[in-house]
This record gives structure tokens, C-alpha cells and sequence, in this order.
């Protein structure tokens, strides 16, 4: 459950590696803003995946102008700007700015969730700067890597293309890919599924109430042993 209710596609495929101690395998996760069950999972190259929520209709695709789209998903919507430079020279919090200007002039802002995806595009790789509004909290992030983001840009690869597409690396803010996939046949979306490397960063015990310090500082002696 993320912090507005919206769907997660990293922390979807972040819980198939906890649950399967990443090792290779398969797992049905009930995740929030989503009806049907998703396949999750770890890979044979011991890479998480996550299946995305996705609608197979075209029309929720709408081409804004040459170099943008607005892709509609289940509990988000994002805004694709394949503008060239178009973040050069800014910093985080001038994107930030003109994303948010972005999202409230497209009306956006009326969804749960709402995403620009500045993409940068050559020849060899695509590289994405993501910004994520939540409207009912009201937070404006910069996101260091966005799964929703990362499909949403898949549909519109595949939508280019006529066809499917396999494990396109897209090139997230925290330096790491996340690998996408679109079935696609010409009429219909199919299937999407993102997937990449996981990095278990630290273990613990987190409990809130009255004894929430001293647990605190347990949690620091046990963590290791924990999970």
C-alpha cells in the first residue's frame, strides 16, 4: 500500500524476491489499486519481475503532440515527453516545477496519481527522469525509478513500433535499468511486465506504539538476524 493508495510495480516485484528469498520462481501478489491478482517473481538470471497492470485499449493512449502521449493505467496516468533536452540545464527542483505546471495544464491532476516521464532516447538507450504527483496527499516527487513510469513509456515503444517489444532497458535517475516488456498485436495490449536486478538494502523489525524507541534500538541489536 503505497502512501495515495496507488499501485507499485518496484515494491510488487520487490515482495516476489523477499517471499522467494531470491531464488528463481513464481508468486501471485494482491496489490493495492489493482483487481486481478499479479504474477511476480525471480527470474533464472536472478532478476525480479513484476506483471503491470494495463488496459488493452488503444484509446488509452492519446498522441498529445509529436514528441508526447498520455497513457491512462490502472490507478496512474503519465505524461510521456520524448522533447529533446528537454530537462537540460535544469535542476530537480525546476523539473519538478515544470512538471507539476505539465500535470495541472493537462488536468492530470483530477486522477489519483498522476506522472511525467521525461525521456531521453539515441540510438543505443533510453534514460527517463520521473516525476510523481499523488493527489490525495498532494506530493510532488522525483522519483530515483518509476515501474509504472517505465511501462507506460513500453506502450508507447510498442505502440510505435506495430508490435511487441522484449526486455527494453530503460535507464532510471538511480543509474540501474529496469527492463521492459509489451505484448502487443497491432489491435490490443496483452501483457506488460517490468524486470530487473534487487538490492536488499537492510533487514529489521519496525514496530509503532508506545514502546516504538526502545524497539528502535532492539531492532538495531537483531537486525541482522531478522527480517
Amino acid at each position: 500500500m503505497m502512501a495515495g493508495g496507488e499501485f507499485c510495480g518496484n515494491a510488487t516485484r520487490s515482495i516476489a524476491w523477499l517471499s522467494l528469498e531470491g531464488m528463481p520462481g513464481e508468486v501471485r501478489v494482491k496489490a493495492s489499486y489493482v483487481e486481478q491478482r499479479l504474477r511476480a517473481g525471480v527470474n533464472a538470471n536472478r532478476e525480479a519481475f513484476a506483471q503491470m497492470p494495463i488496459y488493452p485499449d488503444l484509446s488509452k493512449i492519446a498522441k498529445d503532440s509529436d514528441a508526447s502521449y498520455i497513457v491512462e493505467m490502472e490507478g496512474i496516468v503519465h505524461y510521456i515527453d520524448f522533447t529533446e533536452n528537454a530537462t537540460k540545464g535544469l535542476s530537480r527542483d525546476e523539473i519538478k516545477d515544470k512538471a507539476a505546471e505539465r500535470i495541472k495544464g493537462k488536468r492530470l491532476d483530477q486522477y489519483p496519481a498522476a506522472g511525467v516521464i521525461y525521456a531521453a532516447r539515441d540510438e543505443k538507450s533510453i534514460r527517463i527522469e520521473p516525476i510523481v504527483y499523488v493527489r490525495d496527499i498532494d506530493t510532488l516527487y522525483y522519483e530515483t525509478a518509476c515501474g509504472s513510469g517505465t511501462t507506460a513509456l513500453g506502450l508507447v515503444l510498442a505502440l510505435e513500433k506495430g508490435e511487441s517489444v522484449k526486455d527494453i532497458p530503460i535507464f532510471q535517475p538511480s543509474g540501474m535499468a529496469i527492463k521492459v516488456s509489451v505484448d502487443f498485436d497491432g489491435e490490443s495490449f496483452q501483457y506488460a511486465q517490468i524486470q530487473g536486478e534487487v538490492e536488499e538494502l537492510n533487514k529489521g523489525i519496525i514496530e509503532i506504539g508506545e514502546n516504538a524507541e526502545m524497539s528502535q534500538r532492539d531492532t538495531m541489536l537483531v537486525g541482522e538476524k531478522n527480517v
